[in-house]
């Protein structure tokens, strides 16, 4: 029987199995309900949004930045071409230029990578509805890979229950939303601005 065992030398021991189940039956609590995902999207949009602003007035400096730079190559090109500068030191000048526009290009596309939130939440949304099935299908590194996003601080086991300190974000909204709906179900459209207003505070220790 494979058991789990901590390091440093410590005797402690679980069955692995005991430990796998523990830890299925942990993500099953957020696997979404798949006749409220319309819900989940609407508040885990907004909750992005509202935590992501700044992201607005960076990708607006970068872009400042950036024309900045295009003036400045176009500044010199014109020198050049007026010969009131050396070709060698148009060169160095650009290539120091062009170093500074690429790094700064190279950030913007990964900002525009980050803006995709409709296909974001799709991929995500449709991993989370088969939760279990990946963690259980999957060879070693799938299960690590699960584990890791899911609990992003330690993961522990105290014979009984695991416990960590924070749970995946998006996955901790829909907890709250599912546990809300469970409370009232009647009350599904009224609750999505109450909630929404919370999302990016919870927090939940298991």
């Amino acid at each position: 029987m494979f058991r789990y065992h901590c390091f440093d030398g410590c005797t402690c021991r679980f069955s692995a199995d005991t430990v796998n189940d523990c830890l299925l039956s942990e993500l099953k609590k957020y696997i979404p309900r798949p006749e409220a995902i319309d819900v989940y999207k609407v508040v885990l949009t907004e909750s992005w949004s509202t935590q992501t602003s700044h992201l607005l007035d960076d990708r607006r400096e970068l872009l400042a930045q950036v024309q900045e730079l295009e003036d400045k190559i176009a500044y010199i090109r014109e020198l050049l071409s007026t010969q009131q500068l050396d070709p060698a030191d148009f060169r160095e000048m650009k290539s120091q230029y062009t170093t500074k526009l690429e790094r700064l290009e190279s950030r913007l596309a990964t900002r525009e990578q980050d803006q995709d939130i409709p296909g974001l939440l799709d991929a995500g949304i449709n991993n989370l509805l088969k939760l279990d099935f990946i963690y259980q299908d999957g060879g070693i590194e799938k299960k690590r890979e699960v584990i890791g996003s899911m609990y992003p601080e330690k993961l522990t086991f105290d014979g009984e229950r695991l416990r960590t300190t924070r749970i995946n974000e998006a996955a901790q909204i829909i907890y709250t939303l599912d546990k809300a709906f469970s409370e009232n179900e009647k009350g599904q459209s009224g609750l999505i601005p109450a909630l929404s207003s919370q999302v990016g505070k919870t927090e939940r220790s298991v």
